[in-house]
């Protein structure tokens, strides 16, 4: 499939979110000054919703183009595909995490409550269960950004496996009625949505993304610019505050399908600034690692600059621009000397498929 534009912004935009709405949640617990006033800040978990309906679009369209063009799915290309993008951040941020919460703190007097053994660890994080195992555990900080990975990699263990099953012609009335049938189980089970078994973003942004020329209304100016506006107000009003969780989920998967598929392929413009595009293809490292740069930019600020009697307004600068910026370096590291070298097999396995 060929590079859609746009993607890669609206990835950094999404991984920028998450940072902000986490930098003052973990400063409020640690009796940082903090600064949440502004309703970007949080909205993290809508920027999420937005990840997952995004990895939806991309990934399921691939698997059901191999499916039209093969009448298949090699699983084992795909699963090898996907071990080699997600598996060494994830376990590098799950070493990492074990190394801060069993070792380091301890070491530096930092009393930090542990209910958990590493084989507990181990079991739920190896078999992709994070979301479930931060519930009953609560790991810490480091730990809770894989839920969603978790989210995602229980989806994709099981949605090749159907693609690969389903006949083609049956395969949109099929994930279109799961897609339905499972939103109304999810909207009224606790207990799903208190795992965050949000499946059904994926689902729906692979459904738009398989039909999207059906999906040519998003041609219409007054279409594109109503969606934008709809997705500024989502991001910076609380308007959605007031649906009912139905209502809310619903409303925000089918604006986040058509707006992802409105800026891919029927773009009122095309962001081409290769920073920003750059900054957007090492959006995993930014919101991987942005929990771990943030423990150690509050560390210092409580062994350090809190000495200072710094204004709330400077320590709140400091926390939040300090973050981003040392994030954003260790995810361009990252990428460049660490997951490169996964993503070159990864490329290469891919060309010898084809």
């Amino acid at each position: 499939m060929k590079q859609l534009p746009n993607l890669n912004p609206l990835r950094l935009f999404l991984a920028v979110v998450v940072v902000l709405f986490h930098v003052p949640l973990l400063s409020k617990s640690l009796n940082i000054p903090f600064y949440n006033d502004l309703v970007i800040f949080q909205r993290g978990t809508e920027a999420v919703k937005f990840f997952f309906t995004l990895s939806g679009f991309l990934i399921i369209k691939l698997l059901y183009n191999e499916k039209t063009e093969t009448n298949t799915v090699n699983l084992k290309e795909f699963y090898s595909r996907r071990a080699l993008r997600i598996f060494p951040a994830y376990y590098l941020v799950i070493l990492t995490g074990i190394i801060v919460y069993h070792f380091l703190l301890p070491t530096v007097g930092i009393n930090f409550n542990i209910k958990y053994n590493l084989f507990q660890l181990a079991a739920y994080y190896v078999v992709f269960l994070p979301n479930i195992f931060n519930i009953i555990y609560d790991p810490g900080a480091i730990f809770l950004v894989l839920w969603s990975i978790g989210i995602e990699e229980q989806f994709y263990l099981i949605i090749p496996l159907l693609i690969k099953t389903i006949r083609s012609k049956y395969l949109i009335l099929v994930l279109c009625s799961i897609l339905v049938v499972y939103l109304i189980i999810y909207v009224n089970s606790d207990l799903l949505m208190r795992f965050d078994l949000m499946y059904f973003y994926l689902l729906f942004g692979g459904v738009v993304s398989i039909l999207y020329k059906k999906l040519s209304f998003l041609k219409i100016s007054f279409i594109k610019y109503t969606l934008i506006l709809i997705f500024l107000l989502l991001f910076f009003t609380n308007l959605q505050d007031h649906l009912n969780r139905f209502a809310l989920e619903a409303c925000t998967m089918i604006i986040s399908g058509l707006f992802i598929t409105m800026i891919a392929y029927y773009p009122p413009i095309v962001i081409k600034n290769q920073l920003i595009n750059y900054l957007g293809q090492i959006s995993y490292g930014i919101y991987m690692y942005h929990y771990i740069v943030l423990y150690g930019v509050l560390f210092a600020y409580l062994k350090i600059l809190k000495q200072l009697n710094l204004t709330p307004s400077v320590s709140i600068f400091y926390t939040t621009v300090t973050t981003l910026f040392l994030t954003i370096i260790c995810a361009h590291l990252s990428y460049k000397y660490f997951e490169s070298f996964f993503l070159k097999k990864k490329r290469r396995n891919w060309q010898n498929i084809k």
